[in-house]
């Protein structure tokens, strides 16, 4: 188990890094949100807590795979269940991100046969998550380090949402090819707007996984591609809630089905705006009979 702990212990710590930043940018959320999009809230809420549970199952997992090593005795069964919930957990936080970024491009492409392209890939990619997350299910008492090195499932998973990301990305970035200023001179301003392109079309996911790739086939006998795949959650979750926070008119776009409209439909129904009341007057003047003209 010691080639495995060392990775996972660097992804534990990192993947801590990121839930402190998923919790600042949920907080920005819930106190910066002009009007309340109940759907995106309950999402925002879900992925915070799908966090936090696959950190804590890691963390449990390295604490029972630590007190094996130091008994000198093999990991109990229920630690590696805790190590495929956690992929799990992972697995559903990637799924929801990759979601979430298709369907903006529906709504402002209109393509549904790309939609339903995109919405296979995240399907896909998606299964083969929960694929390699079963392994760790069906024989709970094998070392892990001999079924992460042994299995195809895995660098399936890894390429197929490196396509995914991809995919996304590019499509993303081809509809705000038009948004893109042309009128900015100052450097901070075209470096803000840099970062706000690279949030809302999820290129960050792109390159990371694109890492990810890149590293595993070097690092496959010693297992230090562990370390990204672990830390993949926390990216993602960033990813998501930084597309929501980046940009400073997200429900405008949202009710003007403007850069990226997600409907009118999901929109609380209890926002409204309150009528505008007129008041006209009308005065008559009473002239005088006695008129000098």
């Amino acid at each position: 188990m010691a080639p495995l702990e060392g990775p996972v212990a660097i992804a534990a710590l990192a993947d801590a890094v990121l839930l402190g930043c998923v919790i600042v940018q949920s907080c920005m959320y819930f106190k910066n949100s002009e009007r309340k999009v109940w759907l995106l809230t309950i999402l925002v809420s879900l992925i915070l807590l799908l966090l936090l549970s696959h950190l804590s199952c890691m963390a449990a997992w390295l604490w029972a795979s630590m007190q094996a090593d130091i008994a000198n005795i093999s990991v109990p069964g229920f630690a590696t269940i805790l190590f495929g919930l956690s992929s799990v957990f992972g697995a559903v936080i990637l799924l929801f991100e990759r979601f979430f970024f298709s369907y903006r491009i529906l709504k402002e492409t209109n393509n549904h046969l790309l939609a339903f392209a995109f919405f296979i890939l995240c399907i896909f990619s998606f299964t083969a998550g929960v694929g390699a997350a079963s392994v760790f299910f069906m024989n709970a008492t094998a070392d892990i380090t001999s079924q992460l090195g042994g299995k195809w499932i895995f660098p399936l998973m890894i390429i197929s949402g490196l396509v995914c990301d991809m995919a996304i990305s590019i499509a993303a970035a081809y509809c705000l090819r038009s948004q893109i200023p042309t009128d900015i001179t100052d450097a901070m301003g075209r470096v803000t707007r840099l970062f706000h392109f690279l949030a809302e079309t999820g290129c960050v996911t792109s390159l990371f996984g694109l890492v990810t790739v890149i590293v595993y086939w070097p690092t496959r006998s010693n297992l230090a591609w562990i370390s990204l795949f672990v830390s993949m959650p926390g990216v993602f979750a960033n990813a998501f809630l930084a597309a929501l926070n980046s940009r400073s008119q997200l429900c405008d776009d949202i009710t003007h089905q403007r850069r990226f409209g997600i409907g009118e439909e999901l929109i609380d129904s209890t926002v409204k705006r309150q009528p505008i009341m007129i008041a006209i007057s009308h005065r008559v003047e009473k002239h005088s009979e006695k008129n000098p003209v």
